[in-house]
């Protein structure tokens, strides 16, 4: 009986692939998923503004590679300023260290907590340290250096960073916010090319218009790379095409494929979750994305609103979707999955893979903006603390939150398997040597090398931090 059984069961499914919207489909999240918190509380400190102390923090992407978590901050220590009697209307951020340069940490595990052993600036062509300063075009947002209203110029290198990746050759990628433009960078974190729709300087290769009407600070949040060497980039939220009001009531965010070894890109739909409760459509983000192999990937919904919190990790397959015929097509104003089916466009496929609500996530880290897939059966996710500042009147007065930040390595039970290709990459140079990696969890077992190039870190902070109560 079982010899008819199982051909006759995967017929029926197969044929509801078909039937069923891919928003819709019914699969149930795995039972027994483990979790395995590690502390990152170690941050070195980043400087005083006001009185206050500020340290390192921002976490905005993350990859696991090689025995090793590279993690990715975000344009630094920011805080919304509109309150202000001197923003008269406007909506000005404060940076309270304009200087800070986005960069990459490479860490380790030791014991329950995340450990750094190098960081690395993200650069500029000419080899200086890019800024995470607004950049001037796209609703660019006004930077002030201080209460009082001193502004601070526009930087044609600077960046949001939010998602991070590394392709097959040892380059690496970032996506930001700010251009909506995503940035390859040699072994040393130096750009390259930047892929942007408001090409202006020799690195820039032009991406169509459309990409820049993303909604304000809402541009690119996740990028990854498939074995194939492809590159994805996802949206954070669905763009204001054709106005503002179109993107904040729809559920499809656009999914760029960039094809490096011919600069050839390609368009896909992703759909988000239908929401409930208090949950908006427009409350609804990207976190992250993250290849399981050239065709799949895990993506991060979130949500936060009136008490209420979202943060599912889904597993999605680009096989069947359809890509768009132009850029230009307005595919927002669809709205929805049902509706952009009757214009023949066919969004990626997903089902729920994770509640992370249900599985130990803490509830006051609402930003789960890293994620990365480990092994077959290992993802893991990481909170931004927004460097555990903020200013709760919009005065631009920052205190301290205590939002921490923590790495959460999720298991998949036994036999459970996403369907792993690993992407194979050139050592990069300078970096430290590869940590053997258990076959069971994917863990790094740290080597005493790395232990000594730790414990080194750790006395430099702790020497910054003496000269700092002596300043």
């Amino acid at each position: 009986m079982k010899l008819y059984l199982r051909p006759i069961s995967f017929f029926i499914l197969l044929l509801s692939a078909f039937t069923i919207s891919a928003q819709q489909q019914k699969i149930p999240a795995p039972q027994g998923i483990r979790l395995k918190k590690y502390k990152f509380d170690e941050m070195p400190l980043l400087g005083t503004y006001n009185g206050l102390t500020v340290k390192e923090g921002g976490v905005s992407g993350i990859v696991y590679q090689n025995g090793a978590f590279y993690l990715l901050s975000d344009r630094g220590p920011n805080v919304d300023v509109t309150a202000s009697t001197a923003a008269k209307g406007k909506s000005p951020m404060l940076f309270p260290f304009p200087k800070y340069a986005p960069k990459v940490w490479q860490a380790s595990l030791e014991g329950d907590n995340l450990h750094i052993i190098r960081k690395n600036v993200i650069k500029r062509p000419d080899n200086s340290p890019a800024t995470g300063l607004p950049i001037g075009v796209n609703q660019g947002e006004l930077a002030w250096a201080d209460t009082l209203g001193t502004t601070i110029p526009f930087d044609n290198w600077g960046l949001d960073a939010e998602g991070l990746t590394r392709d097959t050759k040892g380059d690496w990628w970032v996506c930001e916010e700010y251009g909506t433009s995503i940035w390859q960078l040699d072994a040393h974190f130096r750009v390259k090319k930047r892929y942007t729709p408001f090409p202006a300087q020799p690195q820039d290769v032009a991406l169509d218009p459309s990409w820049g009407k993303r909604r304000p600070n809402r541009g690119f949040e996740g990028i990854t790379c498939t074995p194939n060497g492809k590159i994805y980039a996802l949206l954070q939220s669905p763009a204001a095409i054709p106005d503002d009001k179109t993107g904040q009531q729809s559920r499809l965010h656009r999914l760029l494929e960039i094809d490096p070894a011919t600069g050839k890109t390609r368009t896909f739909i992703y759909e988000h979750a239908v929401t409930s409760g208090n949950i908006r459509n427009q409350d609804v983000k990207i976190g992250d994305i993250s290849a399981i192999n050239d065709h799949e990937f895990l993506v991060i919904e979130h949500a936060e609103r009136k008490k209420e919190s979202v943060k599912n990790v889904y597993k999605i397959s680009i096989e069947r979707a359809t890509p768009l015929e132009t850029s230009t097509q307005p595919v927002e104003s669809f709205l929805d999955g049902s509706n952009l089916a009757k214009h023949g466009i066919r969004p990626v496929s997903k089902h729920l893979l994770a509640d992370l609500t249900q599985l130990g996530w803490e509830k006051d880290h609402d930003k789960p903006e890293g994620l990365t897939v480990m092994n077959d059966s290992t993802f893991a996710v990481i909170n931004d603390n927004d460097f555990g500042i903020e200013s709760p009147k919009e005065d631009g007065q920052l205190v301290q939150t205590g939002k921490t930040t923590r790495l959460y390595v999720f298991t998949l039970p036994p036999n459970d398997k996403l369907g792993f290709v690993p992407v194979t990459s050139r050592p990069a140079e300078r970096m430290l040597s590869r940590s053997p990696v258990g076959a069971a969890t994917g863990m790094a077992v740290l080597p005493v090398v790395r232990f000594w190039a730790a414990y080194l870190y750790q006395v430099q902070g702790i020497l910054l931090k003496i000269s700092s109560k002596g300043n």
